[in-house]
C-alpha cells in the first residue's frame, strides 16, 4: 500500500488544520470499523482527494449494506455527520440491504500557518 500525501511529498507547503486531519482520521476509522462491524465487509477502498479547496473523502466496502433510511441506535454516523459538518462540510452515505456501503465526505481545505506548524 502507498500513500501519498500533498505536505509530505512536497505538493503542499503546510499540513492542514489538527481539526480537519481529525475529521478525517475519523470519517475514515468510523467507516472500517461499520464495514468490519457491522458489514461484515471482505473488502474496503478509501480514497482522498484533495484539491486548493475541497478535501474528498471516500471510504467504499463490498459488505451486506443497510436501509439508509432505517432509525440506528448507535452513534456512529451521526458523529460523522456531525464532524463533517462542524468544519461546514458534507457527508453522504449510499448503501442499500446487499449493496454494500459508500461514505463520502466533503471538507473544506483548511491548512496550517507556517507558525502555527
Amino acid at each position: 500500500m502507498k500513500i501519498g500525501l500533498a505536505y509530505e511529498s512536497g505538493r503542499a507547503s503546510d499540513r492542514h488544520t489538527s481539526e480537519v486531519e481529525t475529521v478525517i482520521y475519523r470519517i475514515v476509522q468510523e467507516s472500517l470499523t461499520n464495514a468490519s462491524k457491522h458489514g461484515p465487509a471482505h473488502r474496503a477502498t478509501v480514497t482522498v482527494e484533495e484539491d486548493e479547496t475541497t478535501i474528498r473523502v471516500t471510504v467504499q466496502d463490498d459488505g451486506r449494506g443497510f436501509d439508509t433510511t432505517a432509525k440506528s441506535s448507535g452513534f456512529g454516523l451521526l458523529g460523522m455527520r456531525e464532524r463533517a459538518e462542524l468544519l461546514d462540510g458534507t457527508l453522504e452515505i449510499q448503501s442499500a440491504p446487499g449493496q454494500g456501503t459508500t461514505v463520502r465526505a466533503a471538507l473544506p481545505a483548511q491548512r496550517r500557518t507556517a507558525q502555527a506548524a
